[in-house]
């Protein structure tokens, strides 16, 4: 498939996944999430979907979970606003670029050089 084509679906899977995670779900458990981009496999079967999520490393795994148990609702409602054959295989994902400002005020980690672009390939092309 182009790789035009598969950057074109990505964006659209950032933004109406953000739309549905938003306003459509209901889970108190999910917290602020962001999501941040989306990496897609050449044949648009497979989608690893980069959220950031506001909040304690509790509340991060807590809205992971939420997220991990919605996520035959997010694949149906993304098939369906897409208009895509079939749904993505989903996965999602804490943004590794993404850190806490304690984590950066205690010197755990050091803040990346760059930032991710809005569209990646899961192979590689």
């Amino acid at each position: 498939m182009p790789r035009r084509r598969v950057e074109r679906v990505a964006a659209h899977v950032v933004r109406e996944l953000g739309a549905i995670i938003e306003k459509d779900l209901t889970d108190p458990a999910i917290g602020f999430v962001t999501v941040r981009h989306a990496a897609l496999s050449a044949d648009l079967s497979r989608a690893t979907v980069f959220v950031s999520v506001y909040g304690s490393a509790d509340r991060v795994q807590e809205s992971l979970r939420a997220l991990e148990r919605a996520q035959g609702y997010l694949r149906r409602e993304l098939a369906h606003r897409l208009r895509l054959r079939a749904a993505l295989e989903l996965s999602v994902q804490l943004d590794p670029e993404m850190v806490t400002a304690e984590q950066l005020a205690q010197g755990v980690v050091r803040p990346g050089d760059g930032s991710h672009p809005t569209a990646t390939s899961l192979d590689g092309k």
